[in-house]
């Protein structure tokens, strides 16, 4: 997915600092034509979530993307995963779509 690393064009990746300390990151891409951008991960240690660190962090990405033109934020979340699926619904995220799975035997 980034064929070019880190210069892969629309591509943004950023640390999440506490201080000097990297306690994270972001992967974004930004498609400005589209006025889009996708969320492809925000990952925060775990001895420093629940201190607003994401939903400090996720203000920042709007922000930024905001200055880019862009009008939808979208991203995935597991549907498993209540406490990423908590912080996107209070900063205003709503379901678009539903992914569906069955195990078979």
């Amino acid at each position: 997915m980034l064929p070019k690393g880190l210069a892969t064009p629309n591509h943004h990746l950023f640390n999440i600092l506490k201080g000097e300390m990297v306690i994270g990151y972001v992967w974004l891409k930004v498609e400005e034509d589209k006025r889009s951008a996708f969320l492809y991960e925000i990952f925060v240690n775990d001895k420093h979530r629940c201190y607003g660190v994401g939903t400090k962090t996720m203000r920042y990405i709007e922000e930024f993307i905001q200055q880019k033109g862009v009008y939808f934020f979208k991203l995935h979340v597991f549907g498993s995963n209540t406490g990423a699926r908590k912080l996107y619904e209070n900063l205003g995220f709503e379901i678009a779509g539903v992914n569906m799975l069955k195990l078979l035997e």
